[in-house]
């Protein structure tokens, strides 16, 4: 997952998946918090750690959170 940050504007982009949602980013001195429609998810910004929390489609779920980083990664992302 390649992750397009603009702090500047606010906003961010996963630009290595077809179909990704982009969305909201705010920064902190330690991490980056970022929000779409779908999920949320936080990027510390020194280990490079990124804790993704997606919405439940069904509403009686409960969301499990994902952890991605830059030693590990999921084959390929599903959005």
């Amino acid at each position: 997952m390649v992750l397009r940050l603009d702090t500047g504007d606010r906003r961010f982009a996963i630009v290595n998946a077809d179909g990704a949602p982009d969305g909201a980013i705010v920064a902190s001195p330690y991490s980056y918090s970022l929000s779409t429609a779908a999920w949320i998810g936080r990027v510390n910004r020194y280990d490079g750690q990124l804790q993704l929390v997606r919405t439940p489609s069904k509403p009686s779920a409960t969301a499990t959170p994902e952890a991605w980083s830059c030693t590990s990664s999921v084959d390929k992302a599903k959005f």
